[in-house]
C-alpha cells in the first residue's frame, strides 16, 4: 500500500475524538482567562549506543485569543557526529472550557547541517491531544529532495539524502503514581522513507517521569532491527533527561525575573495546573535523520524522507558503522 501522510493523520485525528467519549459538556462554559501562560526553557541531553545529543528550546507563549494561545518556539541540537540541527516553529494549542484538554498544532522550519557538510530545509507538522489522562501526538517531517555527494571514512565517495515520514505515539497517565509524579507510558508507531535507502519502520515505545513540574526523564525503545534503529536514532535505547523552566517573556519586557516560579517548578511533591501544559515543550523527535548509500550503488526509488541525523548506511544484519569506519560503507537495507 502507498504511503500518504493523510492515513496517520486521520488515525491521529479518530483517537482525538475518542477522548471526548462520554464527557459532558458544560452547559455554561467558564470565562477565558485572559492572562498569557508561562512558556518553558528548556535544557535537556539525549543518549544512545551511537548518538549523543544536547539541546536547548524555547516555547514562548506570545499571544492568546479566548481559549487558544499561540506560541513561537526556537531550538538548537548538537549531536557528537557533529550534525547541528536548528528549528523554528510556530503552534497554537486550544484549551476547551470546562475541561482539562488542549487541543494543538504546530509547524516547524528545521535546518539540517549534516556530519558530511550538507545542508537540508525541512517542513515539520505537528497536531497534540493532551488531556488529564491521556496524550497523543503526530508529527511528520518533509524535507527537500536534494541527494548530495559526501566523503566517507578515508575518501569513499556516497551520496546523501534526508528522510521523510512521520511518528506517532498515544499513551496514559498511571493512576496512583500521579499523587507523587507524573509517569506516562507511550506506545507509537514510525516510517521514514528516503531517496536513497529503503524504508524504515517499526514500533517504538516510552516512558515519561515528570519528577518535578520542571525535572523530566524520558526512557525509549524503538523497535525493528537494529540497522534500521541505528539509522533513525543510533539504536535501539534511547535515555533522555530534560530541565525546563517556567520562562515568562512578559516578565522579561516588564524588568522582571523572567524565570520566576522556577524554585516551585523543582520542589518535589509539587503538581502542575493543568493550565500550564498550554506553554510545555512541543515533544518532537529529536532525531529527524539523513543517511548515506554508496556513490556508486542504486538506492531506493521512494521519494520520501525524514531527517535531522546523519547515520551511515546499514545491512540487513549488520549495525550501523561510525563515519569515520576504515571500511568501505555498506549497502542499505533490502
Amino acid at each position: 500500500m502507498k504511503y500518504t501522510p493523510l492515513m496517520p493523520a486521520l488515525l491521529a485525528a479518530a483517537v482525538a475524538l475518542s477522548a471526548f467519549a462520554g464527557q459532558k459538556i458544560a452547559d455554561k462554559p467558564e470565562p477565558a482567562d485572559d492572562s498569557l501562560p508561562a512558556g518553558t526553557f528548556t535544557l535537556g541531553g539525549k543518549f544512545s549506543n551511537h548518538i549523543e545529543s544536547g539541546f536547548l528550546d524555547a516555547t514562548v507563549p506570545f499571544a492568546q485569543a479566548g481559549n487558544v494561545t499561540l506560541f513561537g518556539d526556537l531550538r538548537a541540537t548538537w549531536d557528537d557526529n557533529h550534525q547541528l540541527l536548528l528549528s523554528t516553529g510556530l503552534g497554537a494549542r486550544y484549551l476547551v472550557p470546562g475541561h482539562d484538554i488542549i487541543i494543538g498544532g504546530n509547524v516547524y522550519y528545521d535546518y539540517i547541517d549534516s556530519q558530511y557538510n550538507n545542508h537540508f530545509d525541512q517542513l515539520g507538522l505537528g497536531a497534540e491531544l493532551l488531556t488529564r489522562w491521556f496524550d497523543a501526538r503526530f508529527n511528520w517531517y518533509h524535507p527537500d529532495n536534494g541527494v548530495h555527494p559526501a566523503v566517507f571514512g578515508p575518501g569513499f565517495l556516497v551520496n546523501e539524502s534526508a528522510l521523510e515520514g512521520f511518528n506517532v505515539e498515544a499513551g496514559f497517565l498511571i493512576p496512583g503514581l500521579d499523587k507523587y509524579v507524573e509517569a506516562r507510558l507511550f506506545a507509537g508507531y514510525y516510517q521514514y522513507y528516503s531517496r536513497v535507502a529503503p524504508k524504515f519502520e517499526g514500533w517504538k515505545a516510552r516512558a515519561e517521569i515528570r519528577w518535578t513540574p520542571a525535572i523530566i526523564t524520558d526512557l525509549e525503545y524503538w523497535g525493528g532491527n537494529t540497522g534500521k534503529a541505528n539509522a533513525v536514532n543510533g539504536g535501539n535505547w534511547i535515555a533522555s533527561v530534560r530541565v525546563s523552566l517556567p520562562f515568562d517573556i512578559g516578565n522579561l519586557f516588564a524588568g522582571k525575573n523572567p524565570f520566576a516560579g522556577t524554585g516551585d517548578a523543582l520542589k518535589f511533591g509539587k503538581r502542575r495546573e493543568f493550565r500550564e501544559r498550554l506553554g510545555e515543550q512541543v515533544w518532537r523527535s529529536h532525531r529527524e535523520q539523513t543517511v548515506i548509500t554508496p556513490g556508486n550503488g542504486g538506492g531506493g526509488s521512494s521519494t520520501s524522507g525524514a531527517g535531522t541525523q546523519s547515520q551511515n548506511p546499514v545491512s540487513g544484519t549488520t549495525p550501523v558503522p561510525t563515519p569515520r569506519s576504515p571500511s568501505p560503507p555498506p549497502s542499505p537495507l533490502s
